[in-house]
């Protein structure tokens, strides 16, 4: 599955529809690239983070998942990543 980060639709970017997929001068992202984006986006809530890691971990194919992790362990601190502690 693709994913496309920018869909244009000013009349001097014009998109096209192409059987449900949205065709434009923007560069099409992969999975990964794509969870990499929104975990970029939502790192400013630790809830909304580990929400969105999760689901990204459950949509990502075995070897994805190994570069997202290592991905996210080197861009963003333990803090954001580990379980929140319920007392």
């Amino acid at each position: 599955m693709q994913y496309i980060a920018h869909v244009l639709t000013f009349p001097q970017h014009p998109c096209v529809a192409l059987k449900y997929k949205f065709v434009s001068n923007q560069r099409i992202m992969n999975q990964l690239e794509f969870y990499q984006t929104v975990l970029q986006k939502v790192s400013f809530d630790k809830t909304l983070f580990r929400k969105e890691y999760v689901k990204a971990l459950s949509d990502l194919s075995a070897s994805d998942k190994l570069k997202l992790m290592w991905w996210c362990n080197r861009e963003f601190s333990p803090i954001v990543l580990s379980p929140e502690k319920e007392y």
